[in-house]
């Protein structure tokens, strides 16, 4: 047999589970309706200058940006380059596409405005609880100075309720590359629903199921071309709280697991089903409206681990309520492993009759369990597929 004096780093061991949220999901669809400016009823926003600047609108309704919420009053910041930022004012000639913020952009590029008064306008339309909001760009053009052969008339519209987001094109004459996308910044990462390219090579936007749209046109969308951004649901496990990655073994522990939603409409109710060690328990179920940073804390049961042993929990989200699109984030599994002693003197590993099956459990017993003493692994003669 072979003496090992001392084991380090021999793997990477994954125990336990460490958990991310997804990018909000939109399903982006593309369509053609008849354009209607607001220019004659909206009111006129005012900006600092005719080049690189913003100018500052109210949401008349709450809304919700992917896993972001927006309160009924909140200031948001439309900016002169055919881009709306939500959380903070932006005037730079192309709309951020990193760092801490959440951007809708229908036309993002360097415009120049026909005026710092008579450019862009907002307007308000139906009842509560389906209102509109419209931020309108009005011939807009290419910077850096007006054009009445070249410019750009297009909408931004907010829907009440469903957060829905649709782009609407209206005279469009002249061409350009713009950035047309959603970005949203959660879990300090960069997240994207987007339509990337320019319209003479034809458009591809990303979404759960990556699509291309193309083009008809060498040019800008034709007037009444509308890309509609429809949030879906998608219930997903954010986090296992217990049992930790390491327990006593020889007791009960509880298990619980906090649930969100990382898409962008509400989830009403859904049921939490979960299995130890390949045996199914008992389902639990939350009836909490899951939206946005809304998370629910579910508390599964309790269960006896295997002593000095990896252990598996299988957790999965199941009829979620009135829909979940997205099925793909719903399970997770989590290791965790029971200790009833420290290692400490002489281990066999491998064979008839070992301390250890294989290298990967006594690994695991060390790694979890700690030593108290000088520990001495006598591996046995084998082949070993770890």
């Amino acid at each position: 047999m072979k003496k090992v004096l001392f084991l380090c780093s021999l793997f990477v061991l994954f125990i336990g589970l460490k958990i991310q949220a997804q990018v909000s999901n939109y399903l982006i669809t593309d369509s053609t309706l008849t354009y209607s400016s607001i220019s004659g009823v909206g009111t006129a926003l005012t900006f600092g200058s005719v080049d690189d600047s913003y100018a500052s609108a109210t949401l008349p309704f709450a809304f919700n940006f992917g896993q972001q919420s927006y309160s009924t009053g909140a200031t948001i910041y439309v900016g002169s380059n055919g881009y709306v930022v939500l959380n903070t004012s932006y005037s730079s000639t192309q709309p951020p596409r990193s760092g801490n913020y959440q951007v809708i952009s229908p036309f993002g590029c360097d415009l120049y405005l026909n005026s710092t008064t008579s450019s862009a306008y907002t307007y308000t339309s139906g009842s509560t609880p389906n209102r509109v909001f419209t931020i309108e760009y009005t011939t807009v053009s290419p910077c850096c100075s007006y054009s009445a052969s070249t410019n750009f008339t297009f909408q931004v519209k907010l829907h009440e309720t469903t957060n829905a987001i649709q782009f609407v094109y209206g005279s469009m004459l002249g061409s350009r590359s713009p950035y047309i996308f959603l970005m949203e910044y959660a879990n300090n990462t960069n997240y994207y629903s987007s339509i990337i390219g320019s319209w003479s090579t034809g458009v591809t936007y990303s979404t759960v199921t990556p699509t291309t749209i193309t083009t008809s046109s060498t040019d800008a969308p034709g007037s009444g071309r509308t890309f509609t951004f429809k949030p879906v649901r998608t219930a997903t496990i954010t986090a296992v709280l217990s049992p930790s990655a390491t327990v006593a073994g020889g007791a009960n522990v509880p298990v619980s697991v906090v649930i969100g939603n990382v898409g962008s409409d509400t989830i009403a109710s859904c049921n939490i089903n979960w299995a130890f060690n390949g045996v199914t328990q008992t389902p639990s179920s939350s009836s909490k409206a899951l939206v946005g940073t809304v998370r629910d804390t579910i508390g599964l049961g309790s269960v006896m681990p295997v002593s000095n042993n990896m252990n598996n929990l299988k957790i999965w989200i199941s009829n979620a309520l009135p829909a979940d699109l997205v099925q793909t984030d719903d399970t997770v599994l989590y290791d965790f492993y029971a200790c009833t002693y420290t290692l400490s003197g002489n281990y066999t590993v491998g064979g008839s009759g070992a301390d250890f099956a294989t290298i990967t459990d006594a690994v695991n017993h060390l790694v979890n369990c700690g030593v108290s003493g000088p520990v001495t692994f006598q591996i046995n003669t084998g082949i070993y597929n770890e």
